[in-house]
């Protein structure tokens, strides 16, 4: 096995990895940096060979994950695309949104590479998806199967379990394990796991103890009410 990391930079944003076994090379997430413009909010995507990826996953539609999904498409004609079928939905929304902010930054801002794809090459691109549920194990090659599992991140978010005969690989995405008003906390796998691929924004900074949903919960209300109050 091996793995790469296809970030520009030393910080997640444009989120994308590679990941090679079995003689399968699978990209995890395609994303596009929120506070970079032009091509510098593309993962690095140029170290790999156009047509070299066998598998793009996506772990769920938020667009630092999915945001360059369409530009890795046209690099990999052959690549297989997975994601559960809320993920496909919201990823449909959240790109043909984004392809109307990059014609509008490419106008106001003088972004001259924006867009990067259009709709009508977006609604071709997303023939090629293929959704798979929770805990339905799929073949990817003879000695390959993939998982999705539940991260409780948004709807449709998934981690994704890679299986050869000898080594499991999972994929975390971005997890929540509390409970959320419409959607239930992560509900990850209880196999063992030869390795662990996860990334975070405050992974080495421990939660302040006295943070509760019910807090934040109401510091947003008391936020809201401020700015009410104060004619905004």
């Amino acid at each position: 096995m091996t793995f790469q990391s296809l970030l520009r930079k030393n910080e997640i944003g444009a989120n994308s990895y590679l990941v090679e076994l079995e003689g399968h090379r699978v990209v995890l997430d395609s994303g596009m940096h929120p506070k970079e413009e032009g091509l510098d909010s593309l993962p690095a995507h140029n170290q790999l060979q156009t047509n070299s990826v066998d598998s793009i996953f996506v772990s769920h539609s938020h667009l630092d994950h999915s945001g360059s999904l369409p530009v890795l498409m046209q690099d990999q004609p052959d690549a297989e695309v997975y994601m559960t079928p809320a993920t496909s939905k919201l990823v449909d929304a959240l790109l043909h949104n984004s392809v109307n902010v990059m014609e509008s930054k490419r106008v106001e801002l003088g972004i001259n590479d924006y867009p990067f794809y259009r709709h009508r090459e977006l609604d071709r691109l997303e023939k090629r998806w293929r959704t798979f549920n929770y805990e339905r194990t799929f073949n990817l090659n003879d000695n390959l199967r993939a998982t999705f599992h539940d991260a409780g991140h948004i709807l449709g978010s998934a981690g994704i379990m890679l299986e050869t005969p000898g080594r499991r690989i999972f994929y975390t995405g971005d997890v929540q394990f509390e409970k959320q008003t419409l959607i239930p906390g992560a509900d990850l796998p209880d196999e063992d796991i030869d390795t662990l691929i996860i990334e975070t924004t405050r992974g080495a900074s421990p939660r302040d103890p006295e943070y509760t949903r019910d807090g934040e919960e109401l510091k947003l209300a008391q936020a809201i009410n401020s700015c009410l109050q104060g004619g905004g």
